[in-house]
């Protein structure tokens, strides 16, 4: 098993930029508030189903108000718990691979890593027919970029589907630049 250390991007011979990034899983909170945005929509979903069908009993309202709050609260702190569970599956840290040319960008999860938990989920049937560990994004299709430096992420996305693009801060703003430029049809605003 070989680890990843964060590296500096590289343009290589056939045009790609390359670089790997190391990132703490319980001191970046992207995972976390990913995880956490997901279920809180399906959930606020349900609850406003629930609000409509009470609109007419005002002592049902509050009442739904209050279990909406120990909801949130109490799925809250299961995405903490499964982010502290996850991160111990992988070693604390979630290490990244990334190659970018003129058409896009691929994440890739480290090989080591990516072992690492498919056989920590050996026994998950289900965790093996849905897991995941590469995303591209084509830029001719990524409608919104957003970037949060102080979390070394860049967040591209298309329709049904996301990227999470992590860089060192010596490398950030250079694959900021280059996304943007190389992204043609973002919409305003």
């Amino acid at each position: 098993m070989t680890k990843i250390s964060q590296s500096v991007l590289t343009h290589d011979a056939d045009g790609k930029y390359r670089w790997t990034y190391e990132m703490s899983v319980l001191k970046n909170p992207m995972i976390f508030l990913t995880v956490w945005k997901i279920l809180a929509v399906i959930s606020a979903g349900i609850f406003a189903i629930i609000f409509l069908a009470d609109i007419e009993h005002a002592d049902r309202i509050l009442k739904d108000l209050k279990f909406c709050g120990i909801f949130f609260a109490g799925m809250t702190a299961m995405v903490w718990l499964g982010c502290l569970v996850y991160s111990l599956m992988i070693g604390g840290k979630y290490c990244a691979e990334f190659e970018m040319d003129e058409n896009g960008i691929t994440h890739r999860q480290a090989e080591w890593q990516a072992e690492r938990l498919k056989k920590a989920m050996r026994f998950s049937v289900r965790y093996q027919m849905m897991t995941r560990t590469e995303i591209s994004s084509d830029f001719s299709k990524v409608r919104r970029i957003r970037a949060y430096p102080k979390r070394n992420t860049i967040k591209l996305d298309e329709p049904f589907a996301h990227n999470q693009i992590f860089v060192s801060d010596e490398d950030f703003e250079f694959v900021r630049q280059f996304i943007m430029t190389h992204c043609t049809n973002l919409k305003e605003g």
